[in-house]
C-alpha cells in the first residue's frame, strides 16, 4: 500500500484521478482504518489530507456556519458561542459520537463521506439541510448532503473528487424566540452506533410553543429520514403537543431488520425516540431565555 500526504486539494484531485477507485482520502481514519481492518476496503493508495491549510472550523462566514474536512467532531463539541448559538444541534450531538479518542481524531466532513445510516453527522446535516461543497477534476460543485447521501456508506462522489466542507444554514434570529437542540439515541452503550437515534433542533417563543422545528431519526435504514410534514405540524405545538404529533411516524417510516433489531421493533420505538429528542430540544430552548 502507497501513502500519500497531499499538501493541496489540487494535489488531492491529482492523486485520485490518477488512481482512481484503488485510491481511499484518509483524514481523520476513525471510519476507513475500521472497515479496511475487517477487510471491507482494500485501497492500494491512502491520500492523507490532514497536511492540507485549511480553516476546519465550524465557523460562521457568510452567515452559515462552515466545517472543513479537516474539523474534528470534538471541534463541534467545543464550538465556539456563536456557533453554538447559530446551530446548537452541532455541540449537542457531538458528544455521542464515539469515544474521546475518537471524537479527537475522527472529522466531521469524513463521517458524512462515510454515509454510515447509525451515524449521528448525516443525520444532522440532513435536519439542519447542509450542503457539501465538493471538488473534482471537472471543476467544483455543491449538493444538499441529504442527495449526496444514496445508501449505506455510498455517496454520489466520482472517484477523483473530495468534499471540502460543508455549510450549514444559521438558526435565524427573531426577538422573543431562543433555539434549542436535543438528541436521543436507543444504544446498548454510550458511543455505540445507535439502534435508533433522532437529532433535533427547535425555535420556541416566550408563550411556550414552538415556532420551527427539524428533526431527523438515523439507524432505520438506509439514509436519515427526515419529515417536513410533521416539521410543519409541529409548528405552533407546546411540549405536551410533541408526543401527539410524532405518534404518527411509525406509519409513515420503513425499517431494516438486522444484528441489533428487528423492522417492526425499529418502527415501534421511532415515534418514542422522535419525541424525546424534540422534548429535549423544547426544554433546551425554553433554558436558554433569560430570567428575573
Amino acid at each position: 500500500m502507497t501513502y500519500v500526504r497531499a499538501r493541496s486539494t489540487g494535489e488531492v484531485v491529482s492523486v485520485l484521478v490518477d488512481h482512481g477507485d484503488d485510491a481511499r482520502i484518509l483524514a481523520g481514519g476513525q471510519s476507513l482504518i475500521p472497515i479496511m481492518s475487517a477487510g471491507l476496503a482494500r485501497p492500494s493508495l491512502l491520500v492523507d489530507v490532514m497536511g492540507i491549510d485549511d480553516h476546519p472550523g465550524p465557523a460562521l462566514e457568510d452567515g452559515q456556519i462552515r466545517i472543513g474536512f479537516r474539523a474534528r467532531h470534538i471541534d463541534a463539541e467545543r464550538a465556539n458561542p456563536a456557533v453554538a448559538a447559530a446551530a446548537p444541534l452541532l455541540p449537542a450531538a457531538a458528544p455521542y459520537v464515539g469515544s474521546r479518542a475518537v471524537r479527537n481524531r475522527g472529522t466531521v466532513v469524513g463521517s458524512v463521506a462515510h454515509a454510515d445510516p447509525a451515524g449521528e453527522w448525516p443525520a444532522v446535516a440532513t435536519a439542519l439541510d447542509a450542503t457539501a461543497h465538493i471538488v473534482g477534476v471537472a471543476g467544483s460543485r455543491s449538493v444538499p448532503v441529504s442527495e449526496l447521501m444514496l445508501a449505506p456508506l455510498w455517496v454520489d462522489l466520482a472517484p477523483d473528487e473530495m468534499i471540502v466542507s460543508i455549510t450549514i444554514p444559521t438558526a435565524a434570529y427573531q426577538e422573543g424566540h431562543s433555539v434549542g437542540a436535543g438528541v436521543y439515541e436507543l444504544a446498548h452503550r454510550r458511543g455505540d452506533y445507535a439502534i435508533v437515534g433522532c437529532v433535533a433542533q427547535a425555535m420556541t417563543n416566550t408563550d411556550g410553543q414552538i415556532s420551527e422545528a427539524r428533526f431527523s431519526l438515523f439507524g432505520l435504514g438506509d439514509v436519515p429520514w427526515r419529515s417536513t410534514e410533521i416539521e410543519d405540524a409541529l409548528a405552533g405545538a407546546g411540549r405536551d403537543d410533541i408526543r401527539n404529533v410524532t405518534r404518527q411516524i411509525p406509519d409513515q417510516i420503513t425499517a431494516v431488520t438486522d444484528a441489533k433489531a428487528s423492522a417492526g421493533y425499529r418502527k415501534r420505538v421511532s415515534g418514542v425516540v422522535a419525541a424525546r429528542a424534540l422534548e429535549r430540544a423544547f426544554d433546551d430552548a425554553n433554558s436558554r431565555f433569560p430570567t428575573g
